[in-house]
């Protein structure tokens, strides 16, 4: 896994360096149920001073995860035999509540075979408590604190559209189908849409393509604006952006189109240009309690919003 990382950061140009210098206190979650070892570690921990370290001790996975429900700290140093929990699998439970943490694994075992397994499930280290010392310990820290930003950085940049900051159509699905999930699990209503800018050819071929990319980021704006944080918005194609909205209580069409409109409306009276944007929209509103694959749902949100489009231009006394 090391050799990967490493094969990427070089592909990229990148170096890894320890950490800054910082006067905010290094948060650092202390997972060790054997006293002398958490003594031992913690004045290792106790002996860096740039930045300083605030260690919280826990003694069991249990409480841990209680921890962890709501703090979020620098490192994570974890002993994988507790009183409640041996193994792998306490690397896996604490993984699955923050995966972006990065996290060494201590252990009293030199066991190869389980080192490379809490590697490859995404520890940034596994070291042996009779190989420990203090130099040891704070260079691990620091590289793994590094390593674990850069990856966060690499998996950011594969789900995200560079053009607007939006989620891409890869992010779209994995973090909407997480979530469509727990709106499945608790009968709540997650309507999924499909929209569609207006005239984005007509703008390209008349004011060009640079014009056209600034229309584009302008209606991520306009998205941004019309829904909630919580709500997973995404470019999934040129002019084209997907909404899975969190628990939307039975929206219609007419009102999110009205809220589009008003906020292209706020947008316009700030620019100085020669067009307007709008939206086409599908709206499909899951059924309750009946299990739907999300790529379903968002394939009848994009018929629906072709058929709106096509209505559209019907109407329009100059249709493009």
């Amino acid at each position: 896994a090391y050799n990967i990382l490493s094969n990427i950061i070089h592909r990229h140009d990148l170096i890894l360096v320890p950490m800054t210098s910082s006067k905010q206190p290094l948060q650092a979650l202390l997972i060790e149920d054997n006293p002398v070892d958490a003594k031992l570690i913690t004045k290792m921990l106790q002996s860096l001073e740039k930045p300083p370290v605030h260690i919280t001790h826990l003694n069991s996975l249990r409480d841990s995860l209680e921890f962890l429900e709501t703090k979020s700290p620098d490192i994570v140093l974890l002993d994988l035999n507790l009183r409640d929990s041996r193994g792998i699998k306490t690397f896996s439970r604490v993984r699955a509540k923050k995966n972006d943490l990065p996290i060494i694994v201590l252990s009293g075992i030199a066991d190869d075979a389980l080192a490379i397994q809490a590697v490859h499930e995404g520890a940034q280290d596994y070291l042996i408590k009779d190989q420990l010392e203090h130099r040891l310990l704070i260079r691990s820290i620091h590289y793994a604190m590094e390593r674990s930003k850069f990856l966060n950085q690499l998996r950011a940049m594969s789900i995200t559209d560079d053009l607007t900051g939006l989620h891409n159509r890869r992010g779209f699905f994995i973090l909407a189908q997480h979530q469509f999930k727990i709106s499945q699990r608790t009968n709540r209503i997650s309507p999924v849409l499909f929209i569609d800018l207006d005239d984005m050819k007509k703008i390209n071929d008349t004011y060009g393509h640079q014009v056209g990319d600034q229309a584009i980021v302008d209606a991520a704006e306009i998205l941004k604006s019309t829904f909630r944080n919580s709500d997973i918005i995404s470019r999934v194609g040129g002019d084209e952006f997907a909404v899975l909205m969190v628990d939307g209580n039975q929206l219609t069409e007419e009102v999110i189109q009205k809220r589009l409109a008003k906020q292209s409306e706020l947008l316009d009276m700030t620019k100085s240009r020669k067009y307007s944007l709008s939206f086409s929209i599908g709206v499909v509103q899951p059924r309750p309690k009946v299990q739907q694959a999300l790529d379903d749902l968002l394939a009848q949100a994009d018929l629906r919003m072709y058929e709106k489009k096509m209505l559209k231009k019907k109407k329009s006394p100059n249709p493009s």
